[in-house]
């Protein structure tokens, strides 16, 4: 954000009159206007899939700031969740390959200095190894974000090019911490930003069925079985709901049958996994939303179901800040099919309470998580990043 500095002058007064303070002069004020900089997003086969709608402000957001962006992006990655901004996409092969390996770090350390990058961002883990190659290649340094409990075991020790690491909740910085990643002082806290509804959207009209909408990567069978007891307790107890279930993954087979064998079909749909920008308008449609997997990771679909305006059942463990049992979610126990269903009929059936929750889960990401925030916070860190390389270098050439 610019700031504008102005100056007056107080002229002294007469005896008759007090001093009297003229008008600031806008048009000759002078405005601090940051040094434009671009910076290279680095990113996974899946990078863009998991956390694509926490990227899309950011980059529009940076712009803003003046920092430009180009995305070095491997192939076979799905395209749905890129920035809706024209912006610059370089595409490579995947780096794992050891006869391309070399030539293909060549060609992209080549299209970095072109286009005058001055700072690397691995989006998140599954990128560090390419940004650790490419800062080697360049003499850039390099900037990684971390979204689960398990990136420290991934990352490991980081080398000298290390500018910053950026953890998405406080529960992985302090593992980041703990298991001495980086110094203390190279890891800042950048909570994701989404934009959020003005109010909850849940329960509009009481003559419709309830939609109840679960999601999340469906590898873990037994969580998704306990889901399917829960849906099926709730058909048997004639709760007038239709359910949704919006994920792919390996127990995907598994799960279909599992359903069909309780008889759920005719109340139960499934979903293949979406992009954004229908993902965000099957979620403000939706009444309620439980995440069934425990995960190490950040919870998105979480995070973006509470910002739609939906009360969002989670379970009790995971890296996320944002849940927080009885304030911004309800939380159940993992495994647990008996105290999910309690905790859902208590939802459904305690509406005022449903409704406070969710207007706290609102309130709580506009004052931690907002898009404005997160683009300020990185932003800084990018300049600071880069600043620190050029005074490095300025002092190495005076020292030589």
């Amino acid at each position: 954000m610019n700031m504008m500095a102005e100056e007056s002058q107080v002229r002294p007064g007469t005896h008759d009159a007090p001093a009297v303070e003229p008008a600031p002069d806008v048009e000759s004020a002078p405005v601090a206007v940051p040094r434009p900089i671009r910076v290279a997003w680095l990113a996974g086969p899946e990078t863009f899939s998991r956390i694509g709608r926490i990227l899309q402000p950011l980059a529009v957001g940076l712009m803003d700031e003046l920092i430009g962006v180009s995305i070095f992006l491997p192939e076979r990655s799905d395209e749905r969740e890129l920035p809706t901004l024209p912006i610059d996409v370089i595409r490579f092969g995947r780096l794992g390959w050891r006869i391309f390996r070399a030539r293909t770090v060549a060609h992209l350390a080549a299209e970095v200095m072109r286009r005058q990058i001055g700072l690397l961002h691995a989006l998140d883990a599954s990128a560090v190894e390419q940004a650790r190659r490419l800062a080697n290649a360049t003499g850039l340094d390099y900037v990684v974000s971390c979204y689960s409990l398990l990136d420290a075991e991934i990352l490991g020790p980081l080398d000298g090019h290390l500018a910053a690491v950026l953890p998405a909740g406080e529960a992985i910085a302090k593992t980041l911490r703990d298991q001495r990643v980086a110094p203390s002082e190279r890891i800042h806290l950048v909570r994701p930003g989404v934009y959020q509804v003005s109010r909850p959207t849940c329960f509009p009209d009481s003559t419709k069925s309830i939609a109840v909408v679960a999601g999340g990567q469906m590898d873990d069978f037994t969580a998704y079985e306990v889901l399917l007891t829960t849906f099926n307790e709730l058909r048997l107890r004639n709760f007038d709901c239709q359910f949704f279930i919006i994920a792919n993954g390996r127990a995907e087979t598994q799960v279909r049958a599992a359903a069909e064998r309780m008889g759920l079909n005719p109340r139960l749909t499934f979903i293949d996994r979406q992009p954004a920008l229908q993902l965000q308008g099957i979620l403000k449609s939706a009444d309620l939303y439980i995440s069934p997997v425990a995960s190490p990771q950040v919870d998105v679909g979480a995070l973006l179901a509470m910002a739609a305006g939906d009360p969002v059942l989670a379970p009790a463990d995971g890296a996320d800040d944002f849940l927080v049992d009885g304030k911004t979610v309800v939380r159940f126990r993992p495994g647990d099919s008996g105290d999910l269903t309690r905790k859902l009929i208590g939802v459904l059936e305690d509406r005022e309470r449903t409704a406070t929750i969710a207007n706290g889960a609102l309130d709580h990401l506009r004052e931690h998580h907002s898009p404005a925030g997160m683009v300020r916070r990185v932003a800084a860190i990018y300049r600071q990043a880069v600043e620190a390389r050029e005074q490095a270098a300025m002092q190495a050439r005076r020292s030589s």
